[in-house]
């Protein structure tokens, strides 16, 4: 998160973040996390968009089958 954050701070003009490769959190049950299950919180901390490798593979193939609301109202997935 504190990436996403310094970034925005050193381009305050860019339009959206880009996170490049995949990151490796753990959560509380010691459990792998990637940028899907923290990017809501990444977009409200800087105020646009954030595009990670893991958030951009769950949504192309659920927006082309249309199953894309369907999904969003269960868990958000971020502004993308």
């Amino acid at each position: 998160m504190q990436s996403v954050v310094r970034t925005v701070e050193l381009a305050p003009d860019a339009e959206g973040v880009i996170v490049n490769g995949m990151a490796n959190w753990r959560s509380d049950d010691r459990l792998n996390e990637g940028c899907l299950h923290r990017i809501e919180a990444m977009e409200a901390a800087v105020g646009r968009p954030v595009i990670a490798p893991d958030t951009t593979l769950h949504w192309a193939p659920v927006s082309f089958t249309g199953g894309y609301a369907h999904l969003r109202s269960r868990r958000p997935a971020g502004r993308l």
